[in-house]
């Protein structure tokens, strides 16, 4: 097997692995989960075509990532005595060694009286009963809406790159269509790009390294595809991958640790409970554990580690269940699901994005919003969006704006809306120079 590059981080790993470090010591220095670690060897072990931590090691030493330890001997003369002898701690160390108990005491009161701080914000408070003016004052001044797309579209997928928006296929008023458009939110104008191959609708789309992968989704005549599509920005070019091992469309979709993970959807017969995960290293598709039951629309993001899968409609009525997928643990064999707060109320055809350990659920009448680990949903109201309008394909981009594109009027006549809210605030910090 022809050895796929490692990454900076794999790298990283891999350094510490053939220093004899544990999965947790690893984890504990690089400020990560023990689950991304494992995923990270994973991949590491699969690139470099071995199986144990062992063998990685001597391939980090043969291949010059790592010095061989008869390079790292003392030198002849060395005193490694007065090497290892230790340096004279200074008054700060003794002062923390004597007063470690009070220290950490003020630590902890400042902790906790900084998440008291935030939990009465108005972007972290809990919804109230009563309306409160300043919030909705707040909320408003944070949407906006931008130029609309040329076409009407619904069921789309969605995408962001290098500062662009990416609105791919989708259902016209005359079907599924091919169309692909960038919108540049610098000059709040679209562009035509190239036509994707297959016209589909009920897709959605996810950014691995430079490329933008379309699944599968449901073709003119009512039927499914498998064809798995990828769309290169930079040259603007399509170009064909592996297909998927079920046709379906209305899937949910999102990316973690450089893999795609597909869930559920529709096969054109009925609702599905099969997931997959997608390698592009290798251009393979890979069985996942399944769904706990069949789903089809439902939406999925990854927060902290682990993908929450959303929503849905299993063949009979909309679903409010949340669960949450662990990746590390499903490719250790282990039990992968586990059930979380359910949705405020039943959704299909919602979607769903995270930034910095937030969820955001773009519900019916406005966007629910989940502080992982605090386990209570808030809800954002459409201040911008008239009442009716629901569907949207969402993306959010990096400097922490939440799109909305496209979706279905009250009447199921596919939108041109474009509309954006800002979930995150960037703040500058001047840099002073002494």
């Amino acid at each position: 097997m022809e050895n796929v590059p490692l990454s900076e981080r794999e790298i990283e790993i891999l350094e510490l692995v053939s220093q004899g470090k544990s999965n947790k010591e690893i984890a504990a220095e690089l400020f990560i989960s023990v689950n991304t670690v494992k995923v990270h060897l994973a991949n590491i072990f699969t690139k470099i075509d071995v199986s144990s931590r062992t063998e990685a090691t001597l391939y980090a030493i043969e291949h010059g990532i790592v010095a061989s330890p008869a390079n790292t001997s003392a030198e002849p003369g060395t005193n490694n005595q007065s090497q290892a002898e230790a340096v004279e701690p200074t008054r700060f160390q003794l002062f923390v060694q004597k007063y470690w108990w009070g220290i950490a005491l003020a630590v902890l009161v400042l902790i906790l009286g900084f998440s008291s701080l935030l939990a009465n914000t108005p972007l972290f408070a809990a919804p109230t009963e009563t309306p409160n003016p300043y919030l909705s004052e707040l909320y408003e001044q944070r949407w906006q809406e931008l130029t609309p797309m040329p076409v009407p579209r619904a069921g789309l997928a969605a995408a962001s790159y290098s500062n662009g928006i990416y609105a791919i296929a989708g259902q016209t008023s005359e079907g599924p269509t091919s169309l692909v458009e960038r919108y540049d939110p610098q000059t709040d104008t679209w562009t035509k790009l190239a036509d994707k191959p297959t016209a589909v609708s009920e897709v959605s789309a996810v950014v691995l390294g430079e490329k933008i992968y379309v699944p599968g989704g449901k073709l003119a005549n009512g039927q499914v595809t498998n064809c798995l599509e990828v769309f290169d920005p930079r040259k603007g070019t399509w170009e064909s991958k592996a297909e998927l091992p079920l046709a379906v469309s209305g899937y949910a979709l999102t990316a973690y640790e450089g893999q795609m993970y597909l869930f559920g959807g529709w096969d054109g017969k009925q609702v599905v409970d099969q997931a997959w995960r997608y390698d592009p290293f290798n251009d393979v598709w890979h069985a996942a554990s399944n769904l706990p039951s069949a789903r089809a629309y439902a939406t999925a993001a990854e927060v902290s580690g682990k993908i929450f899968v959303m929503g849905g409609w299993d063949g009979i009525q909309e679903l409010q269940e949340s669960l949450s997928f662990d990746p590390a643990r499903d490719l250790e064999g282990e039990t992968a699901w586990q059930k979380q707060i359910d949705l405020p109320e039943a959704c299909a055809g919602c979607s769903a994005e995270s930034i910095s350990g937030m969820l955001f659920v773009v519900g019916t009448n406005g966007i629910w919003q989940l502080n992982y680990p605090y386990l209570e949903w808030i809800q954002i109201p459409f201040n911008t969006i008239p009442a009716g309008q629901h569907g949207f394909s969402s993306v959010i981009s990096p400097d922490g704006y939440l799109y909305f594109i496209g979706g279905w009027d009250e009447n199921s006549i596919p939108l041109i809306t474009l509309y954006r809210f800002r979930v995150v605030y960037m703040i500058s910090v001047p840099n002073v120079v002494k």
